[in-house]
């Protein structure tokens, strides 16, 4: 006589957990071990292991997925550090020089869409500079040095030639968690205001 061991498998309903939660390699390893503990002992849970493998799967497809999109739509520079494709650029790697085709502005910007400074753009960077290091500042304090720093350093550039009503200054400033990983810098950018069709020089 075969007696069947009571509930569901344990190992069944973890897979299942961990797959909608995207933990996969654990995911995969609880799924595979239920698939076998169910073929052994007749408990129940085998419909849970399959769907816990199926859910790692998805994820990972989604994970390549959008691996194969970042790389593909990001821009590409030359030898010398310029843009020479366009594309998205992290708003963690913008280089002095760097142009755009436009800016939208927004509270939180993680990527700016770069274009060779040939090619007809809206904004440039201009300048890049450091805080000093100490505790998070704040957003209001960041907003004064940071307005304070382009300002100054606009004046001097190239730009700063140009009637000074024909640009708007944009600037980025690190979020409490990027500062907390020690970045500081602020990343100074000059806004054509007439349009992409009057490229900054």
């Amino acid at each position: 006589m075969v007696v069947r061991p009571p509930g569901t498998n344990g190992f069944a309903i973890t897979s299942l957990v961990l797959g909608l939660l995207g933990a996969v390699l654990f995911s995969v390893g609880f799924g595979i071990a239920a698939l076998s503990q169910v073929r052994r002992t007749g408990q129940a849970g085998r419909g849970m292991a399959v769907a816990g493998l199926c859910l790692s799967g998805a994820w990972v497809l989604a994970l390549v997925g959008a691996v194969a999109f970042a790389v593909l739509s990001s821009a590409t520079r030359g030898d010398d550090g310029a843009v020479v494709s366009s594309g998205q650029v992290s708003a963690r790697d913008l280089h002095v020089g760097d142009c755009f085709e436009e800016i939208t502005e927004r509270s939180t910007i993680y990527s700016l869409p770069a274009v060779p400074c040939s090619e007809p753009h809206q904004a440039e960077v201009f300048a890049t500079f450091d805080l000093e290091p100490g505790p998070f500042p704040g957003d209001d304090r960041l907003d004064t040095l940071a307005t304070r720093g382009c300002t100054e350093r606009f004046e001097t550039s190239a730009l700063g030639s140009t009637t000074s009503d024909e640009f708007d200054l944009y600037y980025l400033y690190p979020l409490r968690q990027n500062w907390r990983e020690g970045d500081r810098e602020i990343v100074c950018i000059a806004l054509s205001l007439p349009g992409p069709e009057s490229a900054p020089v």
